[in-house]
């Protein structure tokens, strides 16, 4: 299944070679709102860094468009960005995409303006994404992925409170 950056390069290509949003939007069976925003995506963010980054199919379109629009209102430049991210070629897509996306929101910080940072994901010794670690000025989000361990996750429902709990205590005790 193509990534929402994949489909959302294909789309503009189809535009590019003389396709119409209507034959376009019936092959994909996307409406209009969604054809603009996958072009929207693919126009602005540059096919080198989005080769760079790779399919990342656990990065939905609401990254990619928050990458895309830092980009054109902040006028970003994201091949600098990638060229400084020493190491990321050896992650995984996802990764790459986490990291290009956190050194995208500390070139725009602003002092003393906190914004939310992208999501990090975590993944266990096999490199499945278990779970992403979201920060914004007021929370930490914590989301588990259910599907890539369902045991787990009705383990953690029963036992969420005690653990976080414990791991207070355990940051009160240091």
């Amino acid at each position: 299944d193509p990534s929402f950056i994949e489909k959302a390069i294909f789309v503009t290509e189809l535009a590019d070679a003389g396709y119409a949003a209507a034959v376009v939007m019936d092959a994909l069976a996307i409406d209009k709102p969604m054809l603009s925003r996958m072009t929207k995506v693919a126009r602005t963010i540059p096919s080198d860094v989005i080769r760079f980054v790779g399919p990342a199919h656990g990065i939905g379109r609401r990254r990619w468009e928050e990458l895309a629009d830092m980009t054109r209102d902040r006028g970003l430049d994201l091949g600098a960005l990638v060229a400084g991210l020493t190491g990321a070629e050896a992650l995984a897509s996802d990764d790459r995409f986490a990291r290009l996306a956190l050194a995208a929101a500390k070139a725009i910080e602003v002092p003393g303006e906190v914004e939310a940072s992208p999501a990090l994901p975590v993944r266990d010794a096999d490199g499945v994404m278990i779970a992403e670690i979201k920060t914004s000025p007021r929370s930490l989000t914590l989301r588990f992925v259910r599907a890539a361990a369902p045991e787990f996750h009705d383990w953690l429902r029963d036992n969420a409170q005690a653990e976080i709990l414990r791991l207070y205590q355990a940051w009160k005790d240091h």
